[in-house]
C-alpha cells in the first residue's frame, strides 16, 4: 500500500467533506452519496478514455507522450476551474470534443442543485457515466485502428 496514495485520498475526503457541510447541501445524504458515485465512476471512465485514445496516437508519430500528457495532465488542471473563465472555443472543446466538463463541472453543479450558467441542461449533472462510456468507445476504436495499422520493425 502506497501511504503517499492514501494520504492524497485522505486530503481528497477531508476536503469534500468539508466543502459539503460548509456549502450546506440541499440533497439528502443518499442523494450526495448517489451523486458523487456518478461523478466518480463518470470521472475515471472519461479519464481513462483521454489516456487510451491519446496514447494510441503513438501508432503513428514518434514520441508523442507529450500529446498524451497535454490532454491528461493539462486536463485535470483545466477542470479545476469552471468553465466559465475559458473562452467559447475551450468550453466547446471540453464539453463536446474531449469531455472534461463531464469529470467536475456538470458534476458539482449538480451536486450543489444550481443551474448551468453557460446554459446547460441540468441533466448532464448525471451525464458522465454515459459521456465516459461515449468516450471510452471513440477510444477503442482509436486504439484498434493503431492495432491495425501497426507494422513491427521486424526486431
Amino acid at each position: 500500500i502506497d501511504l503517499r496514495s492514501l494520504g492524497k485520498v485522505a486530503q481528497a475526503v477531508a476536503v469534500l467533506v468539508a466543502g459539503l457541510v460548509a456549502v450546506d447541501v440541499e440533497a439528502s445524504a443518499p442523494m450526495v452519496a448517489a451523486r458523487l458515485v456518478v461523478a466518480i465512476v463518470g470521472a475515471m471512465v472519461v479519464y481513462a478514455a483521454i489516456w487510451i485514445g491519446t496514447t494510441s496516437i503513438c501508432f503513428w508519430l514518434v514520441d508523442s507522450r507529450e500529446v498524451s500528457s497535454a490532454f491528461t495532465y493539462g486536463g485535470r488542471e483545466m477542470s479545476s476551474y469552471p468553465l466559465g473563465v475559458y473562452g467559447q472555443t475551450l468550453r466547446h472543446l471540453a464539453r463536446f470534443v474531449v469531455p472534461l466538463a463531464f469529470t467536475a463541472y456538470y458534476p458539482v453543479l449538480g451536486l450543489l442543485g444550481r443551474d448551468d450558467p453557460l446554459g446547460g441542461a441540468s441533466w448532464l449533472a448525471w451525464s458522465g457515466p454515459v459521456v465516459g462510456a461515449v468516450a471510452m468507445g471513440v477510444a477503442l476504436a482509436v486504439w484498434r485502428s493503431g492495432i491495425r495499422a501497426y507494422r513491427s520493425v521486424g526486431a
